[in-house]
């Protein structure tokens, strides 16, 4: 796997900072397997990025959506049935 427990909570961490300065609810979660990880948004915690597998690079790709999230390069936005999707 390759990523630690600690890295993964700093990582939600993060997610729920940016989350509430872009008016989100978002966290890093936990897909259908505990090797794979998604960015997911919403109360209901749907899923806008993944589930990937857990390894070091879909780290960083969360990461850098994160930090295009707080430049606005990427949004959030409700599709017709209420839920977030990543544009």
């Amino acid at each position: 796997m390759g990523v630690s427990a600690s890295s993964l909570a700093l990582l939600d961490a993060r997610a729920d900072d940016v989350g509430s300065r872009i008016h989100w609810e978002m966290h890093v979660r936990a897909g259908g397997d505990p090797e794979s990880v998604g960015l997911t948004a919403g109360a209901g915690h749907v899923f806008i990025y993944g589930p990937v597998r857990l390894d070091d690079r879909a780290v960083a790709h969360i990461n850098a959506l994160l930090d295009a999230l707080l430049r606005r390069e990427r949004c959030i936005v409700e599709d017709h049935q209420g839920r977030p999707r990543l544009i």
